[in-house]
């Protein structure tokens, strides 16, 4: 190496420290992990990410439908709007997948982008498959707007042949036609190593109107008729089923045909009546699958690129690679794990990264420590094989650079989190109705016995003793209790000094203290500035209050609660009045909330014209620091947080004010949101506060409601109950709102589980477990009971051992699962004391000492973490950098 090369990589070394310290630094409060992979002799990125269980997201901000479902476009795009009342039930698009692979999510939105949109989907998968598509909001809604049916493989033939015979199986059942598809004419079977072009000038529907009976991936000849490729091809379902009358796929193996479910049918149709079938010339049209050579006049409506060795042979393999990416910069999609053999080799050392460079956002949200997982058994297998004086191939690198290029884009992404995250303390506003009147005989102000309400400072200092303290809490209270009912100007400096006990008790935990006038613009029926109380009484109000607070920085000032049924334009002059008295106050650096009308629906805030007219409000000096989008919304049928039931999970109208917002160049915050603990509201309510975090960069602060002087039986409690005289959180706050801030954003737990059948809550405990199992490689399956804190779960032990390293150690996972939220753990069946991490309900992280044979597991209770493991981490990747600046640079 060159002098000039090696001082490169030494700063190329160096960067990369200094970025995984910065994050560090700024994210301190993350535990990050190192769990034991198995190591395998060929090793590869894919084989880790899905041994590993990771599902992360593509960023695929070059793609317009995806940026735009996912909620992550940055640009100025219109809203695409699929026009699903006018499916076609007679066409259907079909992809079967048992693996929850990484990529399957966005595959999916992008077909579904790009297939005419009268067509309508299916999905077939395994339990895990069916669990990650339904995890995902975007593909909720479609299942919901009946874009999308998803369905489970039959676990009779799931248990009985492997994957590759499942779906020759399955897709030559005449039942899979005659009913399951029925009354479908047209199937388009796709897999998850094909792509449909959003730049060719083909659709599906030009190879509908061509009346092909079966056309696929390119054939063998060109000339005579062969077998079609059935990963990516296009069928007429009456032709499908005449074949299989005329001759079963049974009977075709036993003839000494190939076993392959589209050979059957292509080779079926050729000798059928009525049938017309592709040769290569015609086939090529529709779908490459070998001996890529593009034709710049005619090029495919996409490609099934299962084998790099054929897609990009001979000589010009690379140049033709270069130019499919150019002409179908979605293969990036499913080019993880693809092209990384022989057309590698080929290929420059770091061509590979560009499928991987689309990773980053995270749409099945994960923890930064996932990727030091995939990042340590990479090193590991590098120290490996240098301790043996194995010779470092060229996929190594390849290897080495792709996970350098997944690690730092993914943690460069893991602050994606709302900056301020709390609870409403509620109680001053008590007795409030939506026409203005709030009488003062209600009030509850949450100050324990001193004012006849809940204890909102016990609260908020429970909240503020987490791992990562919650850092703003919503203060609501009535105008007339403030002014002690009279309508003067004047507030009374008696009621107004309890309410001050709240704010300061806020104050003293660090956090951020919202004002909330919850009086919905009105004052005993009259509209604010609109026939009730003048603009100059409602900044009387805030004058006085900006005045008292003009020295806090950490106070927000929500300027009122829910505003509905107004003149909207008149509203927001009335808020400009107040802005510029709340900073000629001398309060200059306080937020200040923006609330719109309609109650401040984010459903309707654009909609209704209220962002348009609130975005125009400014400073006194005419900027908008510190100006910020008031936005309320609950999950029930009627947006208004009285029922039990929830019946959206609200992205639709987050994805909508997050576009305007970005647009705009505005930010906003979630002041007012809740769900009910019915089992309805766990999936949705999480999935909400996900899409929030996952929008943090228009989105800085969500509220959830309610806590203070809400009892515990309150529908939608978040107030903590007192067990032991230790405050304890409801299920619903630890899974949908404490689990969204002290984990990492957007972590795997994001689509939380259903709440445990009893209503109990879990008493999180430092309690160790212990578990005492026989030798790894005779653990039957047996029930284990374990108790954590109040709760008993029973254990599924079950043990999978792997095949022997190329060192002679072996391998095995040891698992364990319960109710309400497994319990896992991982461990090496053949070595000593390995550093591995085990999982508990809710937040139970530690060490596993997992000596070979019997032995004992030992995780150490809630909330512990290996922090340290990041200094190990970092030299992992460094270790990969190098490798990465030797050949790359």
């Amino acid at each position: 190496m060159s002098s000039k090369s090696s001082r490169f990589t030494q700063l190329c070394a160096f960067f990369l420290l200094v970025l995984l310290a910065l994050v560090w630094s700024i994210k301190g409060d993350l535990s990050f992990s190192i769990i034991r992979l198995p190591e395998w002799d060929d090793f590869s990125p894919p084989a880790a990410v899905e041994q590993a269980g990771l599902a992360p997201r593509l960023n695929t901000s070059w793609h317009k439908q995806i940026a735009l479902e996912m909620g992550k476009d940055k640009t100025n795009l219109t809203a695409v709007e699929t026009p699903h009342g006018t499916l076609d039930r007679t066409r259907v698009a079909l992809l079967m997948e048992n693996r929850p692979l990484p990529y399957l999510v966005p595959l999916l939105i992008h077909f579904m982008s790009v297939v005419p949109p009268e067509w309508s989907f299916r999905f077939m998968g395994s339990e895990e498959s069916l669990a990650l598509m339904e995890s995902n909001p975007t593909i909720r809604r479609y299942i919901t707007q009946k874009k999308l049916f998803i369905d489970m493989i039959p676990y009779d033939i799931v248990e009985n042949i492997n994957s590759y015979d499942t779906v020759n199986h399955l897709l030559t059942r005449p039942w899979l036609y005659e009913e399951w598809l029925w009354p479908a004419k047209w199937l388009f079977l796709f897999q998850d190593d094909s792509m449909i072009c959003s730049a060719s000038k083909l659709t599906l529907n030009d190879f509908v109107d061509e009346d092909w009976s079966f056309i696929g991936g390119s054939a063998y000849s060109t000339t005579v008729p062969n077998g079609v490729n059935g990963g990516f091809s296009l069928r007429k379902i009456p032709h499908l089923i005449q074949a299989l009358r005329t001759r079963s796929f049974e009977e075709f193996v036993a003839d000494g045909d190939a076993a392959s479910e589209d050979h059957y049918f292509s080779m079926s149709m050729w000798d059928l009546p009525g049938t017309k079938m592709p040769i290569g010339t015609e086939a090529i049209r529709f779908g490459v699958v070998i001996h890529y050579d593009p034709d710049p006049n005619e090029m495919p409506l996409g490609f099934h690129p299962y084998s790099s060795d054929g897609l990009f042979r001979g000589r010009e393999g690379q140049a033709n690679q270069d130019k499919a990416y150019a002409y179908c910069p979605e293969l990036g999609i499913i080019s993880l794990g693809r092209w990384d053999s022989a057309a590698a080799k080929r290929a420059s050392p770091c061509s590979w990264a560009r499928g991987m460079n689309l990773y980053g956002i995270a749409a099945i949200p994960w923890f930064p420590s996932e990727v030091l997982k995939l990042a340590t058994a990479t090193a590991k297998l590098a120290v490996k094989k240098l301790r043996t004086s194995q010779t470092l191939r060229h996929d190594d690198h390849n290897m080495f650079f792709n996970t350098f290029v997944l690690a730092v884009t993914l943690v460069a992404t893991a602050a994606a989190q709302v900056q301020f995250l709390g609870v409403a303390i509620a109680g001053g506003d008590f007795g409030c109705q939506i026409d203005g009147s709030c009488p003062t005989g209600s009030t509850q102000l949450p100050l324990g016995s001193n004012g006849g309400g809940g204890d909102g400072p016990g609260q908020m200092q429970h909240w503020t003793s987490l791992s990562k303290p919650l850092n703003l809490f919503r203060l609501p209270i009535s105008w007339q209790f403030l002014a002690n009912n009279q309508l003067t100007g004047n507030l009374d400096s008696n009621n107004l000094g309890k309410y001050d006990k709240l704010v300061q008790s806020c104050l003293s935990t660090g956090a951020h203290c919202m004002i909330d006038i919850h009086n919905f613009a009105r004052w005993n029926g009259g509209i604010i500035g609109q026939g009730g109380p003048t603009d100059d009484q409602f900044v009387a109000l805030w004058t006085q209050l900006a005045t008292k607070y003009a020295d806090q920085d950490r106070m927000v000032f929500e300027l009122m609660n829910e505003p509905h049924d107004l003149d909207i334009n008149l509203w927001a002059a009335t808020c400009q009045k107040v802005v510029t008295a709340i900073r000629g106050a001398g309060a200059t650096s306080q937020m200040i909330l923006l609330p719109g009308t309609n109650f401040d629906s984010a459903a309707t805030l654009v909609s209704s014209g209220s962002t348009a007219a609130l975005m125009n409000i400014t400073n006194p000096d005419g900027t908008t620091d510190n100006l910020l989008l008031d936005i309320h919304k609950y999950l029930d049928e009627d947006n208004s947080g009285t029922h039990k039931t929830c019946t959206t999970d609200n992205v639709d109208a987050f994805t909508t004010v997050a576009d305007f917002l970005r647009q705009t160049g505005r930010k906003g915050i979630v002041s007012e949101t809740g769900a009910s603990s019915d089992s309805t509201c766990f999936t949705d309510f999480c999935s909400q506060n996900s899409f929030i975090n996952q929008n943090s960069d228009v989105f800085m602060g969500l509220v959830g409601w309610g806590a203070g002087s809400f009892d515990t039986s309150y529908i939608l409690s978040l107030t903590p109950s007192k067990q032991n005289n230790q405050l304890v959180d409801n299920q619903l706050m630890q899974q949908c709102v404490i689990a969204k801030w002290v984990a990492t954003a957007g972590s795997a737990t994001s689509a939380a589980a259903a709440p445990p059948a009893s209503a109990s809550q879990v008493t999180v405990t430092s309690r160790p477990i212990v578990m005492t199992t026989v030798s790894p490689t005779q653990a039957p399956a047996t029930g284990v009971p374990t108790s954590l804190g109040d709760t008993t779960y029973t254990m599924t032990m079950s043990m999978v051992t792997g095949t022997a390293g190329g060192d002679g150690e072996g391998e095995g996972l040891l698992t364990a699962s319960g109710s309400p939220t497994p319990i896992s753990t991982q461990q090496p069946s053949s070595e000593v004391g390995g550093l591995e991490t085990a999982s508990g309900s809710p937040n139970a992280t530690g060490k596993i000492s997992s000596p070979s044979g019997s032995g004992v597991v030992t995780a150490s209770g809630a909330e512990e973490s290996a922090r340290s493991s990041v200094w190990m981490t970092m030299l992992v990747m460094t270790v990969g950098l190098v490798f990465t600046c030797n050949l790359c640079f």
